[in-house]
């Protein structure tokens, strides 16, 4: 889980297969139940900064 379509274009140019972007860290719950339901296992690749920090122990949770 990338926060932007550019992360994922990276990290697909270092051998990562699979990444999907939220296009920022403003994720529904609609949104989270879907990937939990399309995945086993979801790494959080978000920014650093504080709204990276909050959408991740959000995604987390």
């Amino acid at each position: 889980m990338f926060e932007g379509f550019m992360d994922v274009i990276a990290s697909h140019n270092v051998g990562v297969q699979n990444g999907v972007a939220s296009m920022g860290t403003s994720l529904t719950n609609n949104q989270i139940k879907a990937i939990d339901r399309a995945s086993k296992q979801v790494l959080i690749a978000y920014d650093g900064d504080s709204p990276g920090q909050k959408a991740t122990l959000r995604l987390s949770a």
